[in-house]
């Protein structure tokens, strides 16, 4: 006998696409498309959305942010790339990203530290798989960081190059 999930509103487990789909008698490809294309017609009967869409409400079902995220390819993820055990310590360079981060959190995004020591698998990984929408150099000081994301279709910003003033705004993306 199978123990299934029973999933309320005041369980202590999050309800999941799956709860929802096995209440309202469904696949959770349907419940998504009922929740992500509610205009798409031809594709659910009105009365399959509405049942759906009424068993959510009951479950109090809230779609996961990092799925829908990962379903438009997106990280909302912005990495503050620099080389070294940390960032440089200096005021300017501080001022700099506490800026940056205060203005990604205007628009729902999130600055993430990215250090790059001499160990190149870190590199390689990068290089395979960002995991980021962006970057951002302060202070780089080399242009190895510029040449890692030479190619990536990554936007990048360098503030402060080699020569301590601002870099160009490169964009491949």
């Amino acid at each position: 006998m199978s123990k299934e999930r029973e999933t309320t509103p005041a369980s202590a487990a999050r309800p999941t696409s799956a709860d929802v789909a096995r209440r309202a008698g469904v696949s959770v490809p349907a419940v998504s498309q009922a929740l992500s294309w509610p205009e798409k017609p031809g594709t659910l009967s009105a009365a399959t959305r509405e049942r759906i869409l009424r068993v959510v409400a009951e479950l109090g079902y809230q779609r996961s942010r990092r799925a829908q995220l990962f379903a438009q390819g997106m990280t909302r993820s912005i990495a503050l790339l620099y080389e070294g055990p940390a960032p440089s310590d200096d005021l300017i360079t501080i001022a700099i990203v506490a800026a940056a981060a205060a203005a990604l959190a205007e628009h729902d995004y999130q600055l993430v530290a990215s250090p790059f020591l001499a160990a190149e698998p870190r590199w390689e990984t990068f290089r395979r798989d960002p995991g980021v929408d962006g970057a951002l150099l302060v202070h780089s000081g080399t242009p190895r960081l510029r040449t890692l994301l030479t190619g990536l279709g990554l936007a990048a910003v360098e503030v402060g190059g080699a020569d301590g003033l601002p870099a160009r705004v490169a964009a491949d993306a």
